[in-house]
């Protein structure tokens, strides 16, 4: 699933103001910036809707805590599923420690597998 995994997301402190973080995140056009502490682990996620909250909350007020997230080590299909059942579109991807790694999109995901199966398809054709 490495090949899958989207890096470079924006990340703030809990203490940085809303309106930093919607300058940054949009100039490096994510519309998600992925809160962390100084070892990089995950705190929480401040999706497009927080973004546009109150400039002057900070980061703590309005995050969502504790994101899903998956392992890198975690199978295609099985992420793809997780996604699925939960109603999600994306999931963080953390090292066992909880350090941001990257975010996996479920339609990377899918469009990834189809292709693997149309190849599949072919050498057995």
């Amino acid at each position: 699933m490495a090949e899958m995994i989207r890096e470079g997301l924006p990340t703030c402190s809990l203490g940085e103001r809303i309106s930093e973080i919607r300058a940054r995140t949009e100039h490096a056009g994510w519309d998600v910036c992925v809160v962390v502490n100084p070892q990089r682990i995950v705190l929480g996620i401040l999706r497009s809707k927080a973004l546009q909250g109150d400039g002057t909350a900070t980061a703590e007020q309005l995050m969502t805590p504790g994101p899903s997230t998956v392992r890198p080590n975690v199978g295609a299909q099985e992420t793809l599923e997780r996604l699925h059942k939960s109603d999600l579109r994306t999931a963080l991807v953390t090292t066992s420690d909880g350090e941001l790694i990257g975010m996996a999109y479920r339609e990377d995901i899918e469009a990834t597998l189809a292709h693997e199966a149309a190849d599949e398809r072919e050498v057995h054709a």
